[in-house]
């Protein structure tokens, strides 16, 4: 029996050819192993594709991903629609409806895809692959192992550090767990199992977002209620403040309302400055360097976002959440594409993403759930 996925590859290559696009001539075609990253090739028109008994294709054009939206080819270019790099079919123009990883598994608090979490905001990976959920509603920080397993909780009656709350989690090199506590104003630091360590900075008022940097240092979003004095504050690992940066150094970059937060491996800070739909980019040293995003519902717009998480060669995912879906750019914060959830479900009200510091493998929390996608994931795709 041939797989299902099969049948879905030629399902897309039917819609294209109903849609009018023609065969280019082709050599030594492979048939595709799995449905993999969705790629086009570009090249000009009369120009022959060759490709190998490996799979492996070459042109006299370039290749690029293509985001979700209809491109339409001008001049004498013309796309070529590859599915794991094998060429499938020709075309002027070209539609893709539908781009997304399929998760490779989802979870409540039970461990369970049945049951939901109150109210999930945040969420971090340490280097064993466990996965710790803040449950601002319920007050709790639950930690699952990498299936998704319930492992332990705290919070609600704390050692040491209940909590009142808490909206983002963090984890540092030696996998100890960094809490902001949105109403209690504070910044808690707990164990892997959830023993209370500390309360760091004293008073910080209304925090949103938590992220360190390799030497321990804590970087939180701040905010003073819903007024528009927005800012990142830096600490050193014992709690003292080194840096606050806020609308009186950041001029164009003064956030309304910043809630996620992480770094790149250069030390640049990247905040989602939430109520101008904006990803502000700050360096090392918190001087303003760009922004990327623009309120809205298209290709590189965000709504509402609220988390970030960048992966080890520097793309940037973020929650785009009154969209309902994640949206990944590169380095230089240019769109790359979009996706709203997978294996036949879709997301609501993103809060949250993380990176697996293992494998790369991307989290993604709801207020009701965790997904989770493998890296080498194949996304599910449909063209016409």
């Amino acid at each position: 029996m041939r797989p299902i996925w099969l049948y879905l590859v030629w399902m897309c290559l039917a819609t294209v050819l109903v849609c009018g696009c023609s065969k280019k001539h082709l050599t030594n075609l492979t048939e595709p192993k799995a449905v993999g990253s969705l790629h086009v090739y570009c090249a000009p028109s009369g120009s022959t594709i060759y490709v190998d008994g490996q799979g492996a294709a070459s042109d006299s054009g370039w290749y690029r991903d293509l985001p979700v939206g209809r491109h339409i080819v001008t001049g004498q270019a013309r796309y070529f629609l590859t599915i794991n790099d094998t060429v499938m079919v020709m075309a002027d123009s070209i539609a893709v409806v539908h781009l997304q990883l399929a998760p490779v598994i989802r979870w409540g608090p039970d461990g369970t895809p049945k049951s939901e979490f109150s109210y999930a905001m945040g969420i971090a990976v340490d280097h064993h692959g466990n996965i710790f959920v803040a449950d601002a509603d319920a007050n709790l920080i639950y930690k699952f192992d990498e299936n998704g397993t319930p492992l332990t909780k705290w919070g609600a009656t704390g050692n040491g550090g209940t909590l009142n709350y808490p909206l983002a989690v963090a984890v540092d090199a030696a996998d100890n767990i960094y809490v902001v506590d949105h109403f209690g104003w504070s910044l808690n630091k707990f164990s892997n199992n959830g023993n209370w360590i500390a309360s760091l900075g004293g008073w910080i008022s209304y925090p949103l977002g938590v992220a360190l940097d390799p030497a321990g240092n804590i970087y939180v979003t701040s905010t003073q209620g819903w007024s528009v004095d927005g800012a990142v504050i830096k600490f050193d690992p014992t709690g003292k403040v080194v840096s606050r940066w806020g609308p009186e150094s950041l001029g164009v970059g003064s956030m309304d309302y910043p809630c996620g937060i992480d770094l790149d491996r250069s030390g640049n800070i990247y905040a989602v400055d939430m109520f101008k739909g904006r990803i502000v980019k700050l360096n090392p040293n918190g001087a303003y360097l760009t922004s990327f995003g623009t309120p809205g519902t298209g290709d590189g717009m965000l709504t509402n976002p609220r988390g970030i998480a960048i992966d080890a060669v520097g793309q940037i995912y973020v929650a785009d959440s009154d969209n309902n879906r994640i949206v990944k750019f590169d380095q230089n914060g240019k769109f790359l594409t979009a996706w709203n959830g997978g294996g036949g479900d879709f997301f609501s009200d993103p809060c949250e993403v993380a990176i697996d510091p293992r494998n790369g493998d991307l989290l993604v929390v709801c207020p009701g759930s965790v997904w989770k996608y493998h890296k080498n994931a194949p996304p599910m795709a449909s063209v016409h």
